[in-house]
């Protein structure tokens, strides 16, 4: 009798110093972003609307905040948050906690496609909608200017024919791409970490070896033509993006190091001019590549490492590190679930090659 005791107070005490679980805090927090949402609510709306909010809020529960309609004159449907929880109360299961955290919008695009776009409660789409009323730009994606890209059946297409897409006549050894090149590095290369500069600028002078390759150039040569001050060279945006992509096709076949680091480039340029799906693919196929190269396992690792310098090694681990910044920026301002996951790598972290 004793024992059994003993063991009751035991098991007691121990409840007792367990932490509160990962699903308790997280349905917390996901109450506490509910009830901030709803007071935003009810803090701008008017006098009519505040009624219904409150009027629709019952005394059992806390609100859970639900966007207000669209107006029907959108041409885009997009349909209110994904739905919050199954029914029944938070402590029956942790469904509502994951309902909750995968909150956002689910965009239809209009007409002619059969075709949606999901933001969750992450995303800039998100933010965006809870503070000025959606507009065609702003659901077609956060980082668009008006005019860059229209709602309808022709969104996300391929791009403009205005340079007739004449025959491809640039050399990567060209003034122009060597200019576009400069730019690049001297702009915006601190954003773009994937390409280890030195070495690449090595094989580029070489014309040849593993860092560098014409379809890493020319995609560098489109991210430049993109920020050049000068119209002429900013009018061969469309026509390095369409080498850089077809180049990029192509390697898919014998896919090596540059043509992930083109994919991620090419990812970012064309989620900035607008194109959100076809960036997060051309991002998504550099996530499949990154575990495909198993470069989300240490080179110093590998049985053949020794083959292979240490400045080699370093820089797989930053091309490593630099697609795994990518794909959490990329997961944050979408609203997605990501691809890469720190407890499936053993990569070390970086450091200085040069002292």
């Amino acid at each position: 009798m004793k024992s059994a005791t003993a063991r009751r107070w035991i098991h007691k005490q121990q409840n007792r110093a367990r932490p509160a679980s990962k699903k308790h805090v997280q349905a917390l927090e996901s109450q506490v972003n509910s009830l901030e949402l709803s007071i935003q609510d009810l803090a701008s709306a008017d006098d009519a609307t505040r009624s219904r909010l409150l009027a629709g809020i019952s005394s059992s529960s806390p609100p859970s905040y639900q966007p207000h309609p669209q107006p029907a004159s959108q041409p885009l449907m997009v349909d209110d948050h994904v739905p919050s929880a199954a029914s029944g109360s938070p402590s029956e299961s942790g469904d509502l906690v994951l309902a909750r955290a995968r909150e956002g919008r689910m965009c239809k695009l209009a007409a002619a496609r059969k075709a949606s776009q999901f933001y969750g409660g992450t995303s800039l789409f998100m933010q965006l909608s809870e503070t000025t009323p959606p507009n065609p730009q702003q659901l077609a994606g956060p980082s668009e200017s008006p005019g860059e890209r229209r709602l309808g059946p022709d969104t996300e297409t391929t791009h403009n024919d205005n340079m007739g897409y004449q025959a491809f006549h640039l050399q990567p050894k060209d003034e122009t791409c060597r200019q576009l090149m400069a730019t690049f590095f001297q702009t915006v290369f601190q954003y773009n970490m994937c390409v280890y500069r030195e070495y690449f600028l090595r094989d580029y002078h070489a014309e040849s070896g593993p860092y560098y390759s014409d379809t890493l150039m020319f995609s560098i040569c489109a991210v430049g033509a993109s920020i050049s001050q000068e119209p002429t060279l900013r009018a061969l945006l469309p026509v390095f993006l369409k080498r850089a992509g077809a180049m990029v096709f192509e390697s898919l076949e014998l896919p090596d190091l540059t043509t992930l680091q083109s994919l991620i480039i090419l990812g970012h340029l064309e989620i900035g001019q607008g194109r959100s799906s076809k960036g997060w693919l051309f991002c998504g196929m550099a996530f499949r590549l990154t575990h495909e190269m198993g470069l989300h396992l240490d080179p110093g690792n590998w049985t053949n490492s020794k083959s292979e310098s240490s400045v080699d090694r370093e820089i797989l681990r930053r091309v490593y590190w630099a697609v795994f910044i990518v794909n959490k920026q990329m997961s944050l301002y979408f609203g997605r679930p990501p691809a890469l996951y720190p407890h499936e790598a053993n990569v070390r972290n970086t450091y200085s090659v040069f002292p």
